[in-house]
Formats: C-alpha cells, sequence, structure tokens
C-alpha cells in the first residue's frame, strides 16, 4: 500500500489532501473555493470531501530460486543444480475486476478472470515463471480489494534443495529485511523489482552485531523501468553471522528480497527468500513458527532476529501454541542496543507450531527461521544429528500488532496457494496484555474459507480461538484430496482487546521426522503471510491552504 500525497493548485489558494489508497488515486473535491469572493474570506481555512477513487492493485512477485554461480558445472554428482527447479504461482482475487499477470516489463503473461462475487472467487494457475511478474487487478467499486497471489520455486536436491516460496508483495519506497547472513559457505542475493515506467534509485543499508555495515559500491543502485537489478551481498559485506537490510527507493517504487541460501561443505542447509516484514514497530508478530521440539543449545531450533534500528529497546518476547502462552525461560526480556541486529535462540521448547510476539519499547525489526531435516543414507531415514544430512530452512516475515482491534467485522487477508504443497492455516487471538505476568482473556472468532482451482469455495469454516492460543488448521485434513487454491480469513470479531494473527506453513515432499503433526510436515518448508486486504476508495477531509500559490 503506497503513501501518495497529491495537490491540486487553485489559483491564489489550493488544496491539499492526504490519502491512503493502493495505486493511482483520482482526486474530486466536492466543494471548489469561489475565486470572486472577497480576500479575506478566500483566505480563511476551510474544509470539504475528498472523494478517492479506487486504483489498480499491483502485486509483484519474487522470481525464480537461482543459484549465485549460475555457470557451475563439472561432475554430474557434483553439480550445484543437478536437478531442475519447479516453480509455480497461484493467484486468488475474491473482490477485484479482470487482472492481468505481466512480466516486470509489462508483456502480458495471463489474465485472471473478474471475481464472480458471492462465495465464489477467481484463481489463476502459472506453471511457467520466466522471472519476477506483477499482477495487476482493477479495484471493485465498492468494498476491500483482496488479491492475493504467492510464488513456490522447488528444488529436491543440488545447492537449492529446498521450498522458496514467499507471497507477492505490494511495491512501495521503503521495505525492511530481516534475515540471511554472509558468513562462509552462504550466499544473501539482493533482489530489487522496477515494475513501474521511470527508473528507481535506491539507497540500501544493512545491520549487523556490531552495528551499520558500510555496503560500499551496493549503497545506492539504479533499477531501470520493468526490469532486476540482483546484488551479492557476501560480496558487499562478507562475514557477516546476521543481517537486517533496509531498501529506500525515490523516483519509483520498487519491490525487494533476499534470496538466502546456506552449504555445509556441499550438503544443503537449505534456501528461502526473506520478505519484507512490517516496518519498525513496537509491537510484532510471526505466526507459522514450527518447534520440532528441539533442546535448549539445539542449533537447529527456530531463532528469533531483532533490530532496535534508532534507539536502544527493552523486548518482550512471548510463544502463543495450541495450549496456551509458553514461556521462554531466560529470554523473555531482550535487551536490544540501537542498531546492533541480535539472535534470540528459541530452543526448549516443546513440539508445535507458535505465533511469536515482540512488544518493545521503542521500534524494532523482527524475522525468524527455522529449519527442517531431510533424509540422508541409503535407508533414506531422517538424521538430524549426521553431518551428511540435508536440511531447509523457512524465513517468517514480521507482522505489526495494532494496539487495539479493528472496528467492525474485518477482512484478515489472503493467501494464495502455488499447486503441490500441502499447508496448514495458523491463526492466533492475541491478548491485548502480553507482559509476563499478565492474565490473559478474551477470544477472536473468525470465519476460514478455502477455495479450489476453479474458484469454487470448498468450505467456509467458523473458529473460535481463545485469546493467548493459536488454532492449527491442516487444510489437507479440511478439504482431502482437494487441491485447495486459495485461503481467506474474514468475519473476524475479536472480543476482550483480542487481535488476530495468522498465517501458512506450506511445504513439499515425505513426511519429515520430528515434526509436529497438524500439516505441512514435509521435509522443504516455508512461511506465506497473508496479503491484507486493501479498502477500495472512500473518502477524505480536505482543508484548503492559503499560503499556496501566492507570492
Amino acid at each position: 500500500m503506497s503513501r501518495l500525497w497529491r495537490r491540486t493548485l487553485l489559483g491564489g489558494t489550493g488544496i491539499v489532501a492526504v490519502a491512503l489508497v493502493a495505486g493511482g488515486a483520482a482526486l474530486v473535491p466536492h466543494v471548489l473555493p469561489d475565486l470572486t469572493a472577497p480576500a479575506s474570506d478566500r483566505l480563511a481555512h476551510r474544509t470539504s470531501t475528498v472523494d478517492v477513487a479506487p486504483g489498480d492493485r499491483m502485486l509483484v512477485c519474487p522470481g525464480p530460486a537461482r543459484l549465485t554461480d549460475p555457470d557451475s558445472g563439472g561432475d554430474a554428482q557434483f553439480r550445484a543444480s543437478p536437478v531442475p527447479t519447479t516453480t509455480r504461482l497461484g493467484a486468488l482475487a475474491l473482490a477485484s475486476g479482470a487482472g492481468t499477470l505481466q512480466q516486470l516489463d509489462g508483456s502480458k503473461v495471463a489474465t485472471l478472470a473478474a471475481s464472480p462475487g458471492g462465495d465464489a472467487a477467481s484463481v489463476l494457475r502459472q506453471d511457467t515463471v520466466p522471472g519476477g511478474l506483477a499482477l495487476r487487478a482493477p479495484a471493485p467499486d465498492t468494498g476491500a480489494d483482496r488479491v492475493a497471489a504467492s510464488v513456490a520455486s522447488t528444488t529436491t536436491s543440488g545447492d537449492l534443495r529446498g521450498l522458496v516460496a514467499a507471497s507477492c508483495q505490494t511495491p512501495g519506497t521503503v521495505a525492511w529485511l530481516a534475515g540471511g547472513d554472509t558468513k562462509v559457505g552462504s550466499s544473501t542475493q539482493l533482489v530489487l523489482q522496477n515494475p513501474g515506467l521511470t527508473p528507481a534509485t535506491v539507497s540500501v543499508r544493512a545491520w549487523g552485531p556490531d552495528g551499520e555495515i558500510p555496503l560500499a559500491s551496493s549503497a545506492s543502485l539504479v533499477v531501470p523501468a520493468g526490469k532486476e537489478v540482483v546484488r551479492l551481498l557476501e560480496a558487499a559485506a562478507p562475514g557477516v553471522d546476521r543481517l537486517v537490510v533496509q531498501v529506500k527507493a525515490s523516483g519509483g517504487l520498487v519491490s525487494a528480497y533476499l534470496q538466502h541460501s546456506t552449504l555445509s561443505g556441499i550438503v544443503p542447509q537449505g534456501v528461502d527468500d526473506v520478505v519484507p516484514g512490517s516496518a519498525p514497530a513496537q509491537h510484532l508478530a510471526l505466526a507459522g513458527v514450527v518447534s520440532r521440539g528441539e533442546a535448549i543449545a539445539d542449533t537447529r531450533a527456530p531463532v528469533l532476529r531483532l533490530l532496535a534500528p534508532s534507539k536502544a529497546a527493552k523486548a518482550t518476547v512471548s510463544l502463543w501454541g495450541p495450549s496456551g502462552r509458553v514461556h521462554l525461560r531466560g529470554a523473555e526480556q531482550v535487551a536490544l542496543d540501537a542498531g546492533q541486529v541480535v539472535d534470540v535462540p528459541l530452543g526448549g521448547l516443546p513440539a508445535g507450531t507458535y505465533t511469536v510476539t515482540v512488544d518493545a519499547d521503542q521500534k524494532v525489526v523482527a524475522g525468524i527461521v527455522e529449519q527442517r531435516p531431510g533424509t540422508t543414507g541409503a535407508a533414506g531415514q531422517p538424521a538430524p544429528s549426521d553431518p551428511h544430512t540435508a536440511w531447509d530452512r523457512a524465513w517468517v516475515p514480521a507482522q505489526a500488532v495494532p494496539d487495539a482491534p479493528p472496528a467492525g467485522s474485518p477482512d484478515a487477508g489472503e493467501v494464495a496457494l502455488p499447486a503441490g504443497t500441502s499447508d496448514a492455516v495458523v491463526l492466533t487471538a492475541l491478548p491485548a496484555d502480553r507482559s509476563t505476568d499478565a492474565k490473559v482473556s478474551g477470544e477472536a472468532k473468525a470465519t476460514v474459507r478455502l477455495f479450489d482451482a476453479s474458484g469454487a469455495q470448498m468450505l467456509s469454516r467458523p473458529t473460535t480461538v481463545a485469546a493467548g492460543t493459536s488454532a492449527v488448521l491442516d487444510v489437507g485434513a479440511l478439504a482431502p484430496g482437494k487441491d485447495v487454491a486459495g485461503v481467506a480469513v474474514d468475519a473476524v470479531t475479536p472480543s476482550g482487546g483480542a487481535t488476530v494473527a495468522w498465517g501458512v506453513v506450506t511445504s513439499v515432499g515425505a513426511a519429515s521426522s520430528g515434526v509436529p503433526t497438524g500439516g505441512a510436515s514435509g521435509q522443504l518448508v516455508s512461511v506465506l503471510a497473508p496479503v491484507p486486504s486493501v479498502s477500495s476508495g472512500g473518502t477524505v477531509a480536505a482543508q484548503e491552504d492559503p499560503t499556496l500559490g501566492l507570492p
């Protein structure tokens, strides 16, 4: 969602309106100033109502997973990419006109049919993804704009072994990427995409455990219109074991993500995209964190990454599972120095699926990485302690948590599911008071809807979640044998101050040892964040500025 400042100059006076809109918007004032009136009247600060016409919705999707060195070769047994990567895209529209899937330069790839309305949706599945794509969908005349898309790349062996899946994002001027590293054996690629008609100038900042990192030639980049630019962060900042990156664009809107991959010798240790999470905020939630019941000192346990970019902060870390709050002994209170990236291990948890919240006295950014073992040896059995075991990893983006639940019955967003994955919806009701000794009360009611590949609604399930707990819904169990193309969460009615956070844990491959039941138990794993619904148009208040146009 973009913040666009629109100004209309009218003779000696002007009307200034600030609107939060998606895509371009036209401002049409209801009342124009009477320029024949006395100057004293014309200089009075008058207000009027301004219509905000709905604009097109743009979602930009990550490209397929790519090798750091695509020209590597040699013996087929040791080839970096011995098998092809399969990349699929899924798109879902619950309220939209006919949309267009296009390349970044505007070349049409496919058409997303207009949403039929009612209980049905429009679905687009694309099995050929040549690179970064953009989905442009016109907003409905009334109501919320409900469009989502995601891309998933699957590679079963080689350096890129893993599931790289992410929801497509709205391009903007600022993005925060909490994840990745540039240690020996790791690669972190910064990918910048410009779907617009004008070049964009992008400044890049990065922080590590010792503070901000000078990036030299990669600190300022030009992204041509309709193109993408890729930079290896290990070339600009080698040997950094934890990263947070900020991307700031001018002259155009861009999308940004990191592709993070790791090897131990020649054994793949996981690959995933780090997509933008919330801008710095005091209250954050990260939904879809899976613990295999690792010990406190297990380096394979999930890890929470935190940065207080501007001021030192004190953060409270809380975990909410199906049985309620789980205390993270010794790590519930974290002190953060300004500008220094801190990793908080989440070992010692019971096996299960959680939502993690971070509540701080200053604004922070956050991300979480989780890992999952594959198979090894002739028997093909998982062996997490074996150094020859391949692993996959998933980076979970943070969502901002409002201070109070939105009024009414809001939509909580949508997730489009590419074909060929198994999925679990993690839905958490976060209590208003999340301090360590707080008494939790309240609940959240929501309707979880599933759609098949034709757009028909397969399931509409009312779900009540007690505050402080998470519900894990196995999509395969809810719709056995069906191809589920999308998930929507709506009709949210919290009580007692509870707010809702959710996400989808997605996986492929045979079930992996030590993964909690409840869906998404394959060896290759990723987490899809919901794409928020956007209000399509409306009205804003406008106030005349008597100084505009005067000498």
